[in-house]
């Protein structure tokens, strides 16, 4: 993976070269490291220890330390020069390559925010209902009262919510997916309006599923339902 970024960033810097870097109008042919011979190169750019070329089969890189002496003493090669550019290269490459792989890094990151919330944004559901018990730190909410057309609330007969005390509503009523109504008695904990509320008062909000809550049900006995939050950075956080 480091070679393949190596490359990369090879490639990235020799075409910015090329591109930015006025022609020279110098034509060489030598023998490559390979062996193999690079004939009617143009050279593009020349620096203390390396040359840009440009040739029929592409462009590529090759030391001056590499070159036959005449061409050496053209370019005016000097092992000593070379060297201190050679490090300066290594400098700039690293630090090239680090600045990748903090984009990548960076990019991985947002990617797994924006799944974790996705995650969250499934679990989201609307809590509608009575509160039927005020509990340390939330509200039992008897939650899947359905939307009633402004025409008939309007009537003096009608009773704003029905039955206060159930709307006889389970999970197994409920649709699948974001934003459905949620349906049966449910745990709702960081309601902006906890601290005014009372039973018998009436809740409509967006909120997020965080597991289950158990408590006391009267007149005894243990109950588990589940537990939804209405502030969404809570349930980001508590995900696993």
């Amino acid at each position: 993976m480091i070679a393949a970024m190596k490359n990369l960033a090879w490639l990235l810097l020799a075409s910015l070269t090329w591109s930015a870097a006025a022609q020279t109008n110098t034509v060489i042919s030598f023998t490559n490291a390979a062996g193999k011979l690079i004939a009617n190169a143009e050279v593009v750019r020349v620096f203390p220890n390396k040359l840009f070329y440009l040739a029929a089969s592409g462009g590529g890189t090759i030391r001056l330390g590499d070159l036959p002496p005449a061409l050496q003493r053209k370019f005016g090669y000097n092992p000593t020069n070379a060297a201190t550019a050679d490090t300066k290269d290594e400098v700039e490459e690293q630090a090239h390559l680090q600045a990748m792989y903090d984009h990548q890094l960076l990019a991985s990151q947002l990617f797994q925010i924006e799944m974790f919330r996705h995650r969250v944004f499934k679990t989201c559901r609307i809590v509608w209902g009575g509160v039927v018990k005020k509990l340390p730190g939330g509200l039992l909410v008897d939650s899947g009262e359905e939307m009633v057309a402004p025409a008939v609330a309007s009537e003096p007969e009608f009773e704003a919510h029905g039955n206060s005390t159930t709307t006889h509503k389970t999970e197994a009523d409920e649709a699948r997916e974001p934003g459905a109504l949620c349906k049966g008695q449910v745990f709702l904990a960081d309601y902006p309006g906890y601290d005014s509320a009372v039973v018998g008062d009436y809740v409509q909000i967006l909120a997020y599923r965080m597991g289950d809550y158990d408590y006391q049900a009267a007149p005894g006995g243990q109950k588990t339902v589940r537990k939804f939050t209405a502030g969404f950075d809570k349930a980001f956080a508590a995900l696993p």
